[in-house]
């Protein structure tokens, strides 16, 4: 059994083999307690590029109706 440390994120874990057969890991269980952290969320900066984009888009459709009238 190990043991893990409370608000512990990352760590490194070894066991030791001792006389006779055997060895290895042939399974892992992980049980924890108390409620988990809400995600990070992050917001995408635009920088005003979707409205530029817009703008163009509605200025190239004006310029072809012009040209097809």
């Amino acid at each position: 059994m190990f043991g893990i440390p409370a608000n512990t994120l990352s760590g490194t874990w070894a066991y030791d083999i001792f006389s006779g057969g055997g060895g290895g890991l042939s399974n892992i269980k992980l049980w924890g307690s108390g409620t988990p952290r809400p995600p990070v969320t992050q917001g995408v900066p635009d920088g005003g590029f979707t409205l530029a984009l817009l703008g163009l888009g509605l200025g190239l459709v004006v310029i072809a109706r012009r040209k097809l009238c």
